[in-house]
């Protein structure tokens, strides 16, 4: 009698092992998909499922009720399945959530939609994308309401890089689920990615309106950035930091930016230098911002001053900088040193055609006459302020004693803009030449 009792219990030991391995719900891990999407296809299985909301007693006598039945009805068919989802065999789990659809009454299309999503939502846990989105199609097909299918669908699509239907899905979600912040965010990010900025910043104010957070209120200052409105910008920057420390000095410099998209150039510069105080990562372009800022305010000498400390600090030569550098020592007079900065800044980047303008100037203004008739041809060939340099183009000729192309630069001259000052002074050196000007035509 020992004997048989000792059996028995370990039998039933080994049973109750085998029955609770056999009910323990197994959360989706290592899946294909981002653990988002396996989350809300896994709340799509499990929201009315009676198995997998019920305790672990429940589970093993529902277990027990089935073992040795073969599923007749629908029901029958979707409580299998919601078994073998509580195992983590997604894709039995999906043949049987098929059959539980075939049993399904075609009159009862609030079944169907359901079966459809958690349908769909087996073949995500599975990585069968094709076949979950046509299930979710289905599934709105009878019910447009289903609001987790729109999300589920809205995940699919931009995990597949395919944003403006992610984006139409996360919308109608939203009529559906207005409250959702989060996936308000989430649609905010993706008009963002498609430089919808306009777009992104409605979503944004919407979720900031609802929660009154720091990252919505950043997300809000930085999308009217991007959409050019500096001045709502500047007004979310400046709420954010009335109620939270700027560690890293990231949200000063987004300040700085939108105070000089207002050319506000003063207050920009007090925030690029708290900025720069708190340690923003990037010194070397607050420095270049600077000189925009001093240069736009006469102050010549702080210009070069930032520079300078640009220069020491940038890994790749910032050709705009170089330039408001050349420009600056023009100003000063420094003419030489102008010329040195604008070569580098030609150098870092030959499409800002407007330095062989500025450089043939102070190469004038240096008697290198040579150098400044290169420089007004190049600026010609890229059509830059084309009377200017044809006149001062055929200055540097007459200087040669080029007399003939000085010639011919003036008369080109006459026809390429409208300056009386200029038009006046070439005809005066063409009549000292010998060259009766055309008449100008009235």
């Amino acid at each position: 009698m020992q004997r048989i009792l000792a059996a028995f219990l370990a039998f039933a030991m080994v049973l109750s092992t085998a029955l609770l391995l056999l009910t323990r719900i197994v959360r989706p891990e290592d899946i294909e998909v981002s653990q988002d999407t396996a989350d809300s296809a896994y709340q799509a299985l499990s929201g009315n499922s009676a198995y997998l909301s019920a305790n672990t007693v429940e589970r093993v006598g529902m277990l027990l009720r089935a073992i040795g039945r073969q599923p007749k009805t629908a029901e029958e068919f979707e409580q299998v399945a919601s078994m073998y989802v509580g195992r983590g065999n997604y894709a039995e789990a999906a043949v049987l959530y098929e059959s539980s659809i075939q049993l399904t009454d075609a009159a009862d299309t609030e079944s169907l939609a359901n079966r459809e999503l958690k349908l769909g939502s087996a073949y995500v846990l599975d990585g069968d994308m094709e076949h979950a989105e046509a299930s979710y199609l289905k599934a709105l097909e009878y019910d447009d309401s289903l609001a987790l299918a729109h999300l589920l669908l809205a995940q699919i699509y931009f995990e597949q890089n395919r944003y403006e239907e992610s984006a139409e899905r996360i919308s109608a979600y939203l009529q559906l689920v207005p409250n959702d912040t989060q996936n308000r965010t989430m649609l905010g990010n993706l008009y963002e990615s498609m430089q919808q900025y306009d777009l992104a910043f409605n979503e944004y104010l919407a979720a900031y309106s609802r929660t009154r957070s720091a990252a919505d209120c950043m997300n809000v200052a930085r999308a009217a950035l991007l959409n050019g409105n500096y001045a709502v910008g500047y007004q979310y920057l400046s709420t954010y930091l009335a109620q939270n420390e700027d560690p890293d000095g990231s949200v000063h410099y987004l300040r700085g930016a939108a105070l000089m998209g207002q050319e506000s150039y003063a207050e920009a510069e007090a925030d690029m230098l708290e900025a720069i105080k708190l340690g923003y990562s990037d010194a070397a372009d607050c420095y270049v911002q600077l000189t925009l800022c001093t240069y736009m305010q006469g102050d010549f000498t702080s210009t070069l001053i930032y520079g300078r400390q640009a220069q020491s600090r940038w890994e790749t030569p910032n050709a705009e900088c170089l330039q408001r550098m050349g420009l600056a020592q023009m100003q000063l007079g420094d003419y030489v040193s102008s010329i040195d900065d604008l070569r580098q800044s030609i150098a870092a980047d030959a499409t800002l055609t407007e330095n062989y303008y500025y450089l043939a100037t102070a190469c004038l203004l240096t008697a290198d006459y040579q150098s400044a008739r290169d420089a007004y041809t190049t600026a010609i060939e890229n059509e830059y302020l084309l009377q200017e340099c044809y006149y001062n183009r055929a200055i540097c000729c007459l200087q040669l004693e080029d007399y003939d192309a000085a010639v011919a630069d003036l008369l080109a001259c006459l026809d390429a803009g409208n300056d009386e000052s200029i038009l006046t002074s070439a005809r005066e050196i063409l009549e000292q030449l010998g060259i009766q000007p055309p008449d100008l035509e009235p």
